[in-house]
Parts: structure tokens; sequence; C-alpha cells
């Protein structure tokens, strides 16, 4: 997992280096996230990276407007971990065939299908925390 310390090292990772999802705040240093996110939708290099975004906000107004520019989805913090594995899954799937698509939604499975994730530093350190769900 990499994470970034601001908007502008978000996208130079993005620019430099494949990513299977990003998780994006919408408070960094900067840019924020929805300038992050809309530049990202508009570079041909980076428009097809899933991006869900994360943030202390918890008005739907905000994870309207994300979702308008382009996020796949939106959480907030503090987040659950299973909440997020179940929308990381449909984000990292969505131009599978449905009968290809793994089930990995209730587990951390997930953390080992994803090559690479970009992340803001308070994610990162929020996924660190969090302890591994008993699978079912």
């Amino acid at each position: 997992m990499t994470s970034a310390g601001g908007g502008r090292e978000a996208l130079a990772l993005a620019d430099s280096e494949p990513f299977d999802v990003i998780l994006l705040d919408l408070m960094m240093p900067d840019l924020n996230g929805f300038e992050v996110l809309a530049r990202l939708k508009a570079d041909g290099r980076t428009e097809n990276i899933p991006v869900i975004m994360i943030s202390a906000y918890d008005e739907q107004s905000k994870a309207t407007q994300c979702i308008e520019i382009g996020a796949e989805d939106y959480l907030s913090k503090p987040f659950n971990a299973v909440l997020l594995a179940a929308r990381i899954n449909p984000a990292l799937n969505a131009n599978a065939p449905r009968n290809a698509r793994p089930s990995i939604s209730n587990n951390w499975a997930w953390k080992s299908k994803i090559r690479k994730t970009c992340c803001s530093t308070s994610c990162r350190r929020q996924l660190s925390n969090a302890s591994t769900p008993a699978k079912n």
C-alpha cells in the first residue's frame, strides 16, 4: 500500500505507477479531494482507476458531489474495515463479468487481490490499526 501526504503527491503517484484502487480523503493539504478526483478522472492515464472517497464529512451533498465527479463510492470516517472491503470488491470488479467476480466482501482476502493501493496517510493509519475480522 502506498500513501500520499497531500493531493499533489497523490496525483504524482497515480501518474507514475499503476494502482488497482485509490482511497482518497477529501481533506488533504495543498489540493482537496474534489480537485484530485476531478484531475484523476480527466486524465486518460488514470480515469479508469476506481476511486473510493473517504472523509470525516458525513454530508450527503459531499458524497453526491464525489459520485458526480466520478468516485465509485464514499465512506465516512471512521470507516468500518468490513464495509470498506465490501465497497472495494465491486469497484475492482466493475468491468468483469458477474460470474467471474470473486466474493471477497466479508474477509480480508481483498488485501491480497490488490496489487497497488494509493491512499492518504490518515486512511493508511486507520487501515493499519483495524483488526482483521474473523472469516465466516
